[in-house]
């Protein structure tokens, strides 16, 4: 019975160091919560710059699409149109 006890003590010591005290669970956690922020952080960054970068282009191909309305109200034709060639 006293091997047993002293089998049962040495197992619960070895998984006690095996497991890691609580301190260590703690900087664990914390860590991966700060990577996690970190990284929404830089996402978020990426996808305002591209909602940005998106809108100077739509605002671009806007004011082309105008001013070649504009063009061809003030021509009378179309500006785009190949001609055919002949031959």
């Amino acid at each position: 019975m006293k091997k047993l006890f002293v089998l049962c003590i040495a197992v619960a010591m070895i998984s006690f160091m095996a497991c890691g005290g609580g301190k260590d669970k703690a900087k664990e956690a914390k860590r991966i919560a700060d990577s996690t922020r970190v990284a929404d952080s830089t996402a978020k960054a990426q996808a305002d710059t591209l909602a940005a970068q998106q809108a100077r282009d739509k605002a671009a191909a806007d004011a082309k699409a105008k001013e070649d309305s504009a063009k061809t109200k003030k021509d009378g034709k179309k500006t785009d149109a190949k001609k055919p060639v002949k031959k």
